[in-house]
């Protein structure tokens, strides 16, 4: 999972832009990241994708879904959320794929807030 310091400097702007003030999220910290490796022969990969936070207590409910080019998806919802929850899937794909993405979400009262992802193939 690379990028995530990078990501995890741009998740608490992102924060702070979700919950509308940089001093409720402080010590918050969301983070998000996908990617899939290719298993044996075939085409065939492992998809791995999560949504996680830290400190964030404003948050409600947390939300990651995966899908590749094959037709092959997943999701998973924590609702509620606790403040230190990590929503994740992983699975392996039906058929051969050569694209993937996922969507990360953080709802809270009156707010919410996503990303897109195009995911890492290896």
């Amino acid at each position: 999972m690379k990028n995530r310091l990078i990501k995890s400097i741009l998740s608490l702007g992102v924060a702070a832009s979700i919950v509308g003030s940089l001093a409720t999220v402080s010590h918050a910290s969301i983070a998000w990241d996908s990617d899939a490796t290719y298993t044996g022969s075939g085409g065939k990969a492992n998809v791995y994708a999560y949504t996680s936070q830290k400190n964030e207590s404003a948050n409600y409910k947390i939300t990651v879904a995966a899908r590749t080019n094959d037709g092959s998806s997943r999701h998973k919802t924590k609702n509620p959320a606790s403040s230190t929850d990590t929503a994740y899937v992983n699975f392996t794909t039906k058929g051969a794929i050569s694209s993937g993405s996922s969507d990360h979400e953080w709802v809270m009262k009156g707010e919410s807030g996503n990303v897109h992802k195009v995911m890492d193939i290896h």
